[in-house]
């Protein structure tokens, strides 16, 4: 979900393939940061309610697993498409909105902890 300044909400959810919790984070950002650049926007905050990927992107955390490491390079070069990016974390509770999209995309999905 992108909230541009004048307020306007716009919506996209994929359904994803079978994977962890971390994996869809990670895609979720690159999501959201898809859908910034396809509105023009070049000053973006992100926030996600997931601590890995988020300090995994911040480089606070050291990509470990192989398969998480094109994820977090693909964001880092999506990163320099905007003249200012910024990744902070924020509580679930502030991201319930996204969570509901993602839940009409797919609604088995009981939560994004049930993606582990």
């Amino acid at each position: 979900m992108l909230i541009l300044e004048t307020g306007e909400r716009v919506e996209r959810a994929e359904k994803i393939d079978a994977t962890t919790q971390i994996v869809a984070e990670h895609l979720s950002i690159q999501l959201g940061m898809e859908l910034a650049l396809e509105h023009g926007v070049t000053d973006l905050l992100i926030w996600n309610d997931s601590r890995t990927p988020v300090n995994h992107v911040l480089g606070r955390f050291q990509v470990k697993k192989d398969h998480l490491k094109p994820l977090v390079e693909k964001t880092w070069d999506m990163r320099s498409r905007f003249v200012r990016c910024s990744l902070e974390w924020v509580p679930r509770k502030e991201t319930k909105l996204a969570d509901a999209l993602c839940r009409k995309v797919d609604p088995t999905i009981g939560s994004v902890a049930d993606l582990s």
